[in-house]
């Protein structure tokens, strides 16, 4: 970005600029100096002095390299002892899932959050939007296409999915009879 508005250039010319001022102290040091004995400690000075920034530099981003390494190893080890869905394995030919921890339902403010925890699949569940739910499991049910019959569906059959309503456990199954119309929601627990 820096490189659009001439800035790095600057930036570049100022570190040669700093470079140079060295190479030129450290120069002056030796040249200038009386005996043998002026002309090291002066040298010295000079490396001390201009080598102070970049030194400083380097242990900081050893630093952070050490950091990172270190937060990354940990933050395995947690994903490893504290994760919470985990695939034990996979299967072929699927014809239907069972949701049966839907995560907490969607807000307008969660759907731009690009860290929030939820599913928006299971967001429409509650009395607010259920139309919103059942287009979005149609979405799935096809994954991304709308059929143009029910040979060329690539989804589930249906999707079900376990729901708690004051107190009381329900199993919500959405399926699509027809693939140019919205999902039917129906209950399973009859």
């Amino acid at each position: 970005m820096l490189e659009l508005t001439g800035v790095g250039s600057v930036l570049r010319g100022i570190g040669v600029l700093y470079w140079a001022l060295a190479a030129g102290a450290l120069w002056l040091a030796i040249k200038k100096g009386k005996d043998r004995r002026s002309k090291v400690i002066w040298a010295g000075v000079a490396i001390a002095a201009f080598g102070l920034l970049p030194a400083m530099a380097t242990v900081e981003e050893v630093r952070h390299d050490i950091y990172a390494r270190e937060a990354w190893v940990h933050f395995k080890k947690l994903c490893d002892e504290k994760s919470v869905q985990t695939i034990y394995k996979t299967f072929n030919g699927v014809k239907s899932v069972l949701i049966v921890k839907p995560l907490p339902p969607a807000t307008e403010k969660d759907l731009y959050d690009q860290f929030w925890y939820g599913d928006p699949y299971s967001g429409g569940l509650d009395d607010r939007g259920k139309s919103s739910a059942i287009q979005l499991v149609g979405t799935l049910e096809t994954r991304g296409f709308m059929p143009k019959s029910p040979a060329d569906r690539t989804g589930f059959d249906f999707v079900e999915v376990v729901t708690e309503r004051s107190g009381e456990r329900r199993i919500v199954r959405f399926s699509l009879p027809d693939p140019r119309k919205l999902a039917v929601q129906e209950d399973v627990n009859k």
